[in-house]
């Protein structure tokens, strides 16, 4: 049986989980849940693809805080952005790593 990835010593402490990653483009992203003020962000999810690249750049940032915008924009396409976006909220597992 999988680990729960919510029940995780990492998950309790707040901090990134590489055991359990989803894949967004060329990028590994490690699990985390996401924050209050995360939540709240997701509640209004900008409709403009200009907009929607910073906003999740910073969601995927808080995970690998190493990671610029430049190399964000390299690895990951609207599709990769998208496709994580629904694995990491229970839409799929196309994307896990």
């Amino acid at each position: 049986m999988p680990k729960d990835k919510t029940r995780t010593p990492e998950a309790a402490l707040g901090q990134p989980s590489d055991e359990h990653a989803t894949m967004c483009g060329q990028l590994r992203v490690p699990y985390l849940s996401w924050s209050f003020k995360e939540l709240r962000q997701l509640r209004e999810i900008p409709q403009d693809a200009d907009e929607q690249v910073p906003f999740f750049f910073a969601l995927i940032q808080r995970r690998l805080p190493d990671l610029t915008l430049e190399q964000f924009e390299e690895a990951c396409g609207p599709v990769d952005i998208q496709g994580w976006f629904t694995a990491v909220n229970g839409g799929g597992d196309q994307g896990n790593a």
